[in-house]
Parts: structure tokens; C-alpha cells; sequence
């Protein structure tokens, strides 16, 4: 993910990532930039994460603007506050899909040796 973002100078805007097109998997970011973006970028991934489980366990709680297709809250867009997210569910939730958690899985069995990862991603 870093790597495309590094080859598309951090574009916001289609007309500037698209600029970049012709060296798109092409090349590498010095880890120096990687560590600048995981540093700026640290808290808001957090809370994303934090975000995209509460979106399933409140049944579909939208935490962005709705012109936010990747729902990343960068600029032109923010995240919405608390009083908002209270107030919003994602459209498809409301009309397409059931959005909350039907199964728990286990990162521990995942890996867990002997077979037990297997019946865990039965689930």
C-alpha cells in the first residue's frame, strides 16, 4: 500500500495519480518515507481499525463523509464525530446487507499448529 502511494507522490486527486501512471510497480520507496508515513500516519490508521470494528459490531455505524469512497477521512474529507456517527448507517447496511458479526474467529487458532487453523477458517 505504501509503495503505490510512494510511486503516486501521495496523490489525493485522480489528476495527480494518474501523472504518475507510467511508474506505478516500478520502483521502491527509500524505508526513510515509509517511516515518515507510519509516523504521521499512525494514529489515524489506529482509528480506522477501532472504526472498522464498531462499523460490525453497531451494525453497519458510518464514520465517514458519504462522498468518501475510501472512507480514509483525508483530505477534501474528515472522519464524522461522535454525535454524527450516532446518527449515520451505511446505506448498504440499511438496504443490501446485514452488517454485524456472525462469527468470531481466533488469530491464536489460526496459527495454532496441528490443524487447528484449519477448523477455524471453517467457521
Amino acid at each position: 500500500y505504501h509503495t503505490l502511494l510512494s510511486e503516486i507522490d501521495y496523490a489525493h486527486d485522480w489528476e495527480t495519480a494518474y501523472e504518475y501512471l507510467n511508474v506505478t510497480f516500478t520502483k521502491r520507496p527509500p524505508l526513510e518515507d515509509w517511516w515518515k508515513w507510519r509516523d504521521y500516519r499512525f494514529a489515524d490508521e489506529i482509528k480506522l481499525w477501532q472504526w472498522h470494528i464498531e462499523f460490525y459490531m453497531g451494525n453497519g455505524t458510518q464514520y465517514w463523509m458519504d462522498l468518501d469512497f475510501e472512507r480514509n477521512g483525508q483530505f477534501p474529507f474528515a472522519f464524522l464525530n461522535e454525535t454524527e456517527r450516532a446518527e449515520k448507517r451505511d446505506w448498504h447496511c440499511i438496504y443490501d446487507v446485514d452488517c454485524f458479526p456472525t462469527t468470531i474467529i481466533s488469530y491464536e487458532k489460526l496459527k495454532a499448529p496441528g490443524g487447528v487453523g484449519v477448523n477455524e477458517v471453517i467457521k
